[in-house]
């Protein structure tokens, strides 16, 4: 089901195409409830009792809203997208309303517009308008999943060369490019949200679960995974690493070989590899339910007797391992909620791992909103550290300010400007900017402005990315 858009070279924007044709808008759909145009939430008809016991509510919610549509947007709904009424979901969805009070026509209808959102819905929360949290909570604005004639039929890819938005002002989805994109390439996006850190493993079980396909693109293809990376077998080649070669989990893992030095791993390297992989797998799984369950002194043997020992201890089989990236997001947590130097330290040092983990895998230069916010929460914990710490001076500051400067660019491209993370990160270059420059001496504010002359004057942005 992709959806091919012909485009012409865009080296210096961001390609964004703005969904005219929208059969069903954002303030139609909610998985507990509809919003009226006039903007009172008000909840669908009650569920016939046997849905209402076997599912969350978010498919009867989505059929109340169908109906209230027009005969057109019903069929443009009905025929225009991918559904596969013929699977195990879908059967068990039949049987379910088979117990309800609706004609057996309007519960094949039931069925088909509850796999049409199933397969093709998109979520339309928006971030706070403060820009401070990822997405906005209850009542801050609209939430749910809805369907966008165009932006829904955009093909996935877990390398791909676009990401979309809804965006907060007009609830439109928006497609922006990450690359610049040549005339008659074909739009991809990201349909799990997190496939540029997960193994190709997880994102194939995830898309055939939800989205009924196999993944084939360049990543998934590939010879072997590069979110999986373990130390070279030669300890002449500190720089090198294998990547792990499993296409799916009925296949077991094995090594690739070194990338540098060319070295194959042995059979033992091998099971060492795996295991120290799958232990710090264990480990993250056992410190999140400790977290979840907030009881430490738990006697369950999944939880974790003291899980701030356990964090601080936790390690990757390779900084570059995509669990490397999960281990610096958990120590950073931890960090951020204890009080001192040291723990500001630690908070810059977990972000640091992070930055550095996701570009090895995805590339500094591509552009990615967690990307984005590694950089920013970077920036936040080299300020408090330097408050902590007692630090100043000129150096300390343009370090602070060339983190946000990143952040900032990274936002504008995935988001756009004037959207609120964006803006979030703006406001804190715009503060770090004015305490630096605040003390300045004029060769130095040459100097800085000197940096700038090919790119933003703000952000550092260049006039033009390089085609990729």
């Amino acid at each position: 089901m992709g959806f091919t858009r012909r485009v012409p070279p865009s080296p210096n924007k961001s390609l964004c195409l703005d969904n005219r044709l929208t059969p069903i808008r954002y303030r139609d759909f909610f998985c507990r409830g509809r919003l009226t145009h006039e903007g009172e939430r008000q909840p669908p008809p009650p569920q016939p009792p046997a849905l209402a016991a076997a599912t969350d509510g978010s498919q009867w919610s989505f059929f109340c809203a169908f109906r209230a549509q027009s005969a057109a947007i019903q069929s443009a709904i009905l025929d225009g997208f991918f559904a596969p009424v013929d699977g195990d979901k879908a059967d068990q969805l039949r049987l379910l309303a088979k117990g309800c009070a609706l004609p057996q026509q309007e519960a094949e209808r039931f069925v088909k517009v509850s796999m049409v959102f199933e397969f093709n819905g998109a979520d339309v929360s928006v971030p706070a308008p403060d820009g401070e949290r990822p997405t906005a909570e209850a009542g801050d604005a609209p939430a749910g999943t809805g369907i966008y004639e165009m932006a829904c039929k955009i093909s996935h890819s877990c390398a791909p060369n676009a990401t979309w938005l809804t965006v907060s002002a007009t609830g439109r989805r928006h497609v922006r490019a990450l690359h610049p994109i040549a005339r008659g390439d074909e739009l991809t996006i990201d349909y799990i949200g997190n496939a540029d850190m997960a193994p190709t493993v997880s994102r194939r079980r995830e898309l055939q679960q939800t989205k009924g396909f196999r993944c084939e693109c360049v990543r998934c293809s590939a010879a072997s995974d590069d979110t999986r990376r373990f130390h070279c077998v030669s300890a002449a080649c500190p720089s090198g690493h294998h990547q792990a070669q499993q296409e799916d989990s009925e296949q077991p893992a094995s090594l690739a070989p070194c990338c540098v030095c060319g070295a194959a791993a042995d059979s033992e390297y091998v099971r060492q590899m795996l295991l120290a992989e799958s232990t710090t797998e264990a480990s993250l799984s056992r410190i999140l339910r400790t977290v979840a369950c907030g009881h430490p002194g738990n006697t369950d043997p999944d939880i974790v007797a003291d899980p701030v020992d356990a964090i601080q201890q936790l390690s990757a089989p390779h900084p570059h391992h995509y669990l490397a990236a999960q281990v610096a997001d958990l120590q950073w947590e931890l960090a951020q909620q204890q009080e001192g130097g040291a723990a500001a330290d630690r908070a810059v040092a977990a972000c640091r791992a992070k930055i550095a983990c996701r570009n090895a895998i995805v590339g500094e230069e591509t552009p990615h909103r967690q990307s984005a916010f590694a950089w920013e929460y970077l920036g936040d914990a080299l300020q408090k550290q330097v408050v902590l710490n007692g630090e100043a001076g000129t150096e300390i500051w343009q370090n602070v300010e060339t983190v946000f400067m990143k952040a900032v660019r990274l936002l504008t491209l995935t988001d756009g400007p004037a959207e609120p993370f964006a803006v979030c990160a703006t406001k804190k270059l715009a503060a770090v900017r004015r305490h630096r420059h605040a003390d300045m001496n004029d060769k130095e504010r040459m100097g800085a402005a000197s940096t700038l002359a090919s790119s933003c004057e703000f952000c550092g942005m260049p006039d033009r990315i390089s085609p990729a």
